[in-house]
């Protein structure tokens, strides 16, 4: 992913929103499985909620993650580009020096 650094910052934010959204979600379908009733068909449904909200734990796990990297990639295009406006400044001096030395050479 290359552009913005500032861009980028904001798409690894919005992971993080979404994985914020993501366990609250998992919250609200694990307490589904708290039901009162006792029977295998209760006992069946509150593994099945289980397996949603771990499942969608998992994904906000998965999303965090995602941020991070994202994050962390925002700051080497940040360094990238620092870099490269550096290397893009001392190129564009290059010919001024480079005339200065060949003046001062030919005074000789």
């Amino acid at each position: 992913m290359l552009g913005d650094p500032e861009q980028i910052r904001l798409i690894a934010r919005r992971l993080a929103v979404d994985a914020t959204q993501l366990r609250r979600l998992a919250r609200q379908v694990a307490h589904a499985g708290d039901v009162e009733w006792r029977s295998p068909a209760a006992a069946l449904f509150r593994a099945r909620v289980g397996e949603r909200a771990d499942g969608l734990r998992c994904r906000a796990d998965q999303l965090e993650a995602a941020a991070r990297l994202v994050s962390v990639h925002a700051e080497a295009v940040q360094g990238a580009r620092q870099e490269v406006l550096r290397v893009a400044a001392l190129g564009a001096a290059l010919p001024e020096a480079v005339g200065g030395a060949l003046r001062a050479g030919g005074r000789r």
